[in-house]
């Protein structure tokens, strides 16, 4: 795996909604009551909702914790070399991402899907929770997510609803490489209850904590992007060994390896360190 994608995978990236909902930045925004961007971006995020195509339950359930958002966050965006097939099947089918991830075995979380577009899971740690696509399309793509907290930290289960806006842009370079360019708003609904006396002894790494998760949950995405296009033929033996993904999932996986199958070389397999280092001892002997 190249340098770039092994210094940010030291954070194991997790599906987008299991680390949103239940992740410990998203305790602190609880905690802390507040948002961490002005009112006007806060505004405009809402305004990229399209609220007239979603039916009145849905809208009903988004508008709650968007005007009542404990928290909200926009990423900074992210532009990587992707072509859009790659990139929009990694997004829509998180379980054939999460098979992959854990294949590197930078991933310990579970997910199942509920129905289409409804997907439930732990992030193998503290969080737990459940999403949808209740909006979709190449551009933008807006989820609904519920999850729940449990740690020491807190002495009981903290829940938590929200509201996540995902927008891509697609684009060509003169040389004919593809490129993606993504950015993510959240909205984050808690009842802190009794939990407000020590939020005060928090804040200061609040800003810092949610700013990563989110960046965490594109990354999920992102960096199998990269490290299919910089190794495809790595994609496709862990495609293989995936138990838990669908045949005509993996079947157009496939399909989008064979032409990068064609035109990558093999990788060398770095050297084994270990190895080399127990040749060396025996041989100074």
């Amino acid at each position: 795996m190249n340098s770039d994608c092994s210094r940010k995978l030291r954070h194991s990236p997790r599906p987008l909604g299991i680390n949103l909902v239940g992740a410990f930045a998203i305790l602190l925004a609880c905690l802390c009551n507040r948002s961490t961007g002005g009112e006007n971006s806060q505004a405009s995020s809402k305004s990229l909702i399209p609220w007239k195509a979603l039916d009145e339950k849905t809208r009903t359930k988004l508008e709650d914790v968007v005007d009542n958002a404990t928290v909200w966050h926009r990423t900074p965006a992210e532009v990587f070399a992707c072509n859009p097939e790659l990139y929009l099947l990694l997004l829509n089918e998180p379980i054939l991402t999460l098979e992959l991830w854990k294949n590197f075995g930078v991933a310990d979380a579970s997910l199942q899907q509920q129905g289409p577009g409804q997907f439930q899971g732990a992030d193998g740690h503290l969080s737990s929770g459940r999403w949808e696509f209740v909006y979709r399309s190449p551009e933008l793509n807006v989820i609904y997510a519920e999850g729940q907290y449990r740690g020491p930290l807190l002495g009981t289960t903290l829940e938590t609803k929200s509201v996540l806006v995902l927008r891509t842009v697609f684009f060509q370079e003169r040389d004919g490489k593809q490129y993606v360019k993504h950015q993510l708003d959240g909205f984050v609904k808690a009842e802190s209850g009794s939990l407000k006396p020590i939020a005060k002894a928090l804040r200061p790494i609040f800003q810092k904590s949610v700013e990563a998760t989110m960046q965490e949950s594109l990354w999920f995405v992102s960096l199998m992007c990269r490290y299919t296009h910089f190794d495809p033929h790595s994609i496709a033996r862990a495609l293989d060994q995936t138990e838990n993904v669908r045949e005509p999932v993996k079947t157009q996986m496939q399909k989008i390896l064979n032409p990068l199958l064609a035109s990558t070389p093999l990788r060398k397999e770095p050297a084994n360190t270990d190895q080399n280092d127990q040749r060396s001892a025996g041989g100074d002997r």
